[in-house]
């Protein structure tokens, strides 16, 4: 059996059980609100759909042609509405929906370099150098990190785009230091 031949696994049942989610799929999500990458992610016959926000990072680097636009933020908004899909966005801490980079949800990369989020490759520090605590509230204090925003910020906020993303788009090395980020003055100021 080969990769291509199924959507994830190599189990007994998967040939039947991927068929099975995919018609349920089709019958749950409008054709129209069906472009993009949707991740089947549902153990056996019932699935949740999880939307995946494409970003400059990993093997999209460089890749910047397929960032998101504010149509898609519509079709974002409208697949939510569906029982079955579901975003890291939906529900925080605070009861709301909304980006928890940095506030809520921190990540630490298999090297221990501490990131708001898999898809934004700016590290603002190392476990292996100093304490998870201290890392976190100096990454707290910058003000465009723990103000509130209703959306994913590395998808649909231009502006942090701008400031955080656009100017390491292309670095192949990552994550980079906040303190070596080309925007570094101005990501720290008024901290």
């Amino acid at each position: 059996m080969t990769k291509d031949n199924v959507t994830r696994g190599y189990g007994l049942l998967e040939r039947f059980l991927a068929k099975k989610r995919a018609k349920m799929a089709n019958e749950i999500i409008p054709l129209a609100l069906r472009t993009g990458r949707i991740l089947d992610i549902g153990c056996g016959p019932f699935p949740y759909f999880l939307l995946n926000t494409v970003s400059a990072s990993g093997a999209m680097i460089g890749n910047v042609k397929l960032r998101l636009t504010s149509n898609d933020l519509e079709r974002y908004k409208k697949l939510l509405e569906i029982g079955l899909v579901r975003a890291d966005t939906i529900m925080n801490f605070s009861g709301k929906s909304g980006c928890p980079a940095g506030k809520e949800r921190i990540h630490i990369t298999a090297f221990g370099d501490v990131i708001t989020c898999p898809h934004v490759q700016v590290s603002y520090g190392n476990i292996r150098e100093q304490s998870l605590k201290k890392i976190w509230q100096e990454m707290y204090s910058i003000p465009d990190l723990h103000k509130y925003s209703s959306v994913c910020k590395h998808a649909f906020d231009q502006e942090y785009y701008d400031k955080f993303l656009k100017p390491i788009e292309h670095i192949i090395q990552v994550p980079i230091s906040v303190y070596d980020h080309p925007k570094s003055n101005e990501i720290l100021r008024n901290r």
